[in-house]
């Protein structure tokens, strides 16, 4: 089951160009209140540095379902000159007649070969959802307080799955009063061994957790 595409839609990029809208499609069909877009329909030209722009056509679409006589355009269908057609709204084509709540489908000249809301299997769409889809599943590893992150288009509804490559680091934060517990706690155990080198040990413990509660006082 595949999206059907109409004016507005978006033609991925290729190649350096740039992803360009679906400009036209037909007089009397729409989708979600839009012209339905079908092989041969224009989408905007592109172009890129030291490339003059050129046009775009979709050159593939439904294998079952027509719309005018032309096979309507699909998610994953190919492009004239690269890329492919990526349809949204509420008109599904596919293998299961499942009429879209709210849709604003209509037509004055449907035939039954045509009717969008009979669902047929994309074949053309199939291979690239599925690129799309390995692509999307690939997780991105971020070192741990990089604060980089891979590169991210905020205008799609894009989920990242990330793992870190560096383990998380436990840090434990007290209060004054928890901190003042602790050094006695610890200068206890220490101080309560009897020889020297324990003795000279405590010392220099005793100074580092005086150290440590006066930089939390200040």
């Amino acid at each position: 089951m595949s999206k059907g595409v109409k004016v507005g839609d978006i033609g991925t990029d290729h190649d350096g160009f740039p992803p360009t809208p679906v400009t036209a499609g037909s007089p009397d069909v729409k989708f979600d209140g839009l012209p339905a877009a079908r092989v041969g329909d224009p989408l905007a030209p592109h172009d890129k540095p030291k490339h003059p722009p050129h046009g775009r056509t979709i050159a593939s679409g439904s294998s079952t379902v027509k719309i005018n006589g032309k096979p309507a355009a699909i998610t994953g269908g190919a492009i004239s000159c690269g890329g492919v057609t990526i349809g949204s709204g509420t008109v599904n084509i596919g293998d299961v007649y499942q009429p879209a709540k709210n849709s604003a489908l209509s037509s004055s000249s449907f035939s039954t070969e045509s009717q969008v809301a009979i669902q047929t299997k994309a074949k053309n769409a199939h291979s690239s959802a599925s690129v799309c889809e390995a692509v999307a599943l690939k997780t991105a590893q971020i070192p741990q307080g990089s604060g980089y992150w891979p590169p991210y288009d905020f205008t799609k509804s894009e989920q990242l799955d990330v793992e870190y490559t560096q383990k998380v680091v436990d840090l434990a934060i007290m209060s004054l009063e928890e901190a003042e517990e602790f050094a006695n706690n610890l200068w206890l155990e220490y101080n309560g061994k009897d020889t020297l080198d324990n003795s000279k040990k405590s010392g220099m413990v005793q100074q580092m957790l005086r150290e440590l509660i006066n930089s939390l006082k200040d």
